[in-house]
Order: C-alpha cells, then structure tokens, then sequence
C-alpha cells in the first residue's frame, strides 16, 4: 500500500506534468491558430498540404536539400506539391 505522501506526491507530479507542453503541441496550437482565420477553402487546401509534408517525411524523401514548391494546376484553385531533392 503507498502512504498518503507517496499519492500526493505522484497526484503533484502529474499535475505539474499536465502543465508542460512540448514543442510538438506548441507548434500544433500556433498551425491551428492560423488555421482557423483562412478561409474554407483555403483551410482544406492548407491541410492537405501539410499532411503531404508530414506523409513525405515519414517516408524519408527528404534530405538536408529538399525544397517545396507549389503550383498551380488549373484554374480550380487545385494545388499540387512537389518535393524537390537537389543534390548539390
């Protein structure tokens, strides 16, 4: 059986541990704060891009070298990516 010292200690860890955050939900709330000021479409094209980043980089193409460059594909507003690797 633990003391009651031993759970308040724990219950404080984790409350103090409930507090911190990491950069990773750091960076989430500053993308979701942007997100939500755009536009619908705007929105939607922004995700997408970013999970193609995110998909890309968890399959390993990119390099120290990679580049991002977006084009317009037609007169929809329809983006596409493309992951450049230059091997200079």
């Amino acid at each position: 059986m633990f003391s009651s010292y031993t759970v308040l200690s724990l219950v404080n860890d984790r409350l103090q541990d409930l507090g911190k955050e990491n950069m990773f939900e750091i960076t989430g709330k500053n993308v979701a704060s942007k997100l939500r000021i755009l536009t619908k479409e705007q929105r939607i094209i922004a995700e997408k891009l970013i999970n193609d980043v995110l998909y890309e980089a968890l399959v390993g193409s990119f390099t120290r070298n990679s580049r991002l460059s977006l084009h317009l594909t037609d007169t929809l507003l329809q983006w596409c990516i493309h992951i450049m690797v230059l091997n200079l």
